[in-house]
């Protein structure tokens, strides 16, 4: 399924694809997450595709995931909801799996899911006025989807200062952590972005990817375990905050 949201605006050797709900703050629901991965599929299915930049459109990287889903969420049993997770996961994996490397162009707020989609790219570049965040917690909700991605991306420690406080911190501390792989100026963030995925582009791709098939096989775990006992949580939080009050926001 292709949506108008999400656009591939370049192809060759360093291909782009940009998100494009800055009405929402590119916030992700299940249409736009298929459409996205779909894309950048396409785009490095191309034999010459070496890298793919994933660009937002306007001012923010990925607000979190829509919350105009969540009163749907909170009627779910916890076995659906385990099953929307797992098609989640499953669309992240095959992000995490294309052929090409993958670059994130990251730029305003990347907060909630935000934070699971950029684990899921290979490289990331920031701009310096980057926000990162983790804000369910502030809602009384376990951002427990979000959790199955960074528990394998961040020390304990990091994943959960920012769970248990919702506190956002900017790009060079995101960089400490392992969030993003570089920061630089915000006037200097597309040109850097296109640097740096010229610079991949330009080693042969058999080197490229079987660093990428390496890299993959070294960190690869089973998340199914750890999705379903998510799901659990998330059922159980949702439900919880959205007796209370509707959450603002994106998450």
């Amino acid at each position: 399924m292709k949506l108008e949201t999400v656009r591939i605006e370049r192809r060759g050797a360093v291909a782009v694809v940009v998100v494009d709900r800055a009405e929402r703050g590119n916030a992700m629901d299940t249409a736009t997450l298929e459409a996205l991965v779909g894309a950048v599929e396409e785009a490095a299915a191309d034999p010459e595709c070496a890298v793919v930049v994933v660009r937002p459109a306007g001012r923010h990287f990925c607000a979190g995931w829509d919350t105009s889903a969540f009163p749907d969420l909170a009627r779910a049993s916890a076995e659906d909801l385990a099953a929307e997770l797992r098609g989640v996961h499953a669309a992240l994996d095959r992000l995490w799996r294309v052929p090409a490397v993958t670059v994130a162009e990251v730029k305003g707020m990347t907060a909630g899911f935000g934070l699971g989609l950029l684990a899921h790219l290979h490289l990331a570049v920031a701009a310096a006025d980057a926000r990162f965040a983790l804000p369910e917690v502030g809602h009384g909700i376990a951002p427990a989807g979000v959790l199955v991605d960074l528990a394998r991306a961040l020390p304990p420690k990091a994943a959960l200062d920012l769970v248990l406080t919702g506190e956002p911190v900017g790009a060079d501390r995101a960089r400490e952590l392992g969030l993003v792989s570089r920061v630089v100026a915000p006037e200097a963030l597309e040109a850097e972005t296109a640097r740096l995925a010229g610079v991949v582009a330009g080693h042969p791709a058999s080197g490229t990817g079987r660093a990428l098939v390496s890299y993959r096989r070294a960190t690869s775990v089973s998340v199914e375990a750890a999705v379903a006992a998510a799901a659990m949580d998330a059922a159980f939080s949702v439900r919880e905050a959205m007796a209370a009050r509707r959450p603002e926001g994106n998450t």
